[in-house]
């Protein structure tokens, strides 16, 4: 059974990435490494999009947790925090 609290106790590395497009798995593994050098418990990346299949794959067994933009707001919205995802506006 998944964990329903995604933080609870120990060290943890949080990744945040504000993207229109879905975040490439070099991310997760990126996060993978730092949560290594760090001793954490767990890595967790966030995203105002979403993450891929090879991402999921990769994060798979390993105590990183994944949390797209549907689940952001999902956490936010648990939580009583008013929140939304706009699309950004090109320059």
């Amino acid at each position: 059974m998944a964990d329903p609290h995604p933080i609870t106790g120990g060290k943890f590395v949080i990744q945040a990435k504000l993207y229109t497009r879905t975040v490439e798995p070099t991310h997760v593994r990126d996060l993978w490494g730092t949560v290594q050098h760090e001793g954490a418990t767990k890595g967790i990346m966030i995203t105002t999009s979403g993450d891929g299949p090879d991402s999921y794959r990769f994060a798979n067994g390993k105590p990183l947790k994944l949390i797209d933009g549907t689940g952001l707001l999902a956490l936010c919205h648990e939580q009583g925090v008013p929140a939304r995802i706009l699309p950004r506006k090109r320059k």
